[in-house]
């Protein structure tokens, strides 16, 4: 009897074992972004178009808003989404709004070490009846002060400056990767709620 219950015991601490290893691997494929290529991430993956620093260019489609009705519920988007729409819109004509604003999901790790980076993000809505275009350019680094007295000024880099080239192809830092991809993921969450605001009918908000 205690022969079979010590060989039950292994068997069950055999499944868990397995369940575990299976449940660990699972995670870490659910971790591994899709903007990834053999655990490297490409120029082209984080730029929709490099050579001007666009890192995200879409369209988003309204059926029955006119260009004047979707500014204006971009602006009140803006105006939710920024502690302050005025300090963030520095261009605006008929047709256009430019904001600029600072993304805090930039991050460089190292030797175990994170280093958070934040980064000026310019946003360009350009509007038509019954659609937006939305393009997020790299604007560069924020103003980093040094207390060994080497400070970095504002705009002195731009995230292509953290690729390497090697046969041909430019891949990020290893030190940079998996920040640049925090910063991407966090722009597209940025692009997907201005459609869901817009989306939103007045019906839905909530009394207060």
């Amino acid at each position: 009897m205690i022969i079979i219950l010590n060989f039950n015991y292994k068997i069950y601490n055999m499944k868990y074992l397995i369940t575990s290893i299976l449940l660990m691997i699972c995670l870490i494929g659910k971790s591994q972004s899709s903007l990834l290529v053999n655990d490297k991430l490409n120029i082209d993956s984080l730029y929709s178009n490099k050579d001007e620093l666009i890192i995200h260019s879409g369209v988003l489609e309204f059926e029955g808003l006119t260009k004047e009705q979707l500014k204006t519920k971009v602006k009140n988007w803006g105006g939710t989404k920024f502690v302050n729409l005025k300090e963030v819109l520095v261009s605006e004509t008929e047709d256009q709004i430019v904001l600029n604003y600072i993304d805090n999901s930039m991050y460089m790790k190292t030797m175990g070490m994170k280093m958070d980076y934040s980064w000026y993000i310019r946003l360009v809505v350009e509007f038509k009846d019954g659609k937006i275009r939305c393009q997020y350019f790299d604007d560069g680094n924020t103003y980093q002060p040094s207390d060994k007295g080497v400070s970095i000024r504002s705009r002195s880099y731009h995230l292509k400056d953290y690729f390497k080239e090697n046969d041909g192809i430019k891949t990020s830092q290893k030190m940079f990767t998996m920040g640049m991809i925090s910063l991407k993921e966090n722009i597209l969450k940025n692009f997907s709620s201005i459609k869901e605001f817009i989306d939103k009918k007045d019906g839905d908000k909530k009394e207060w």
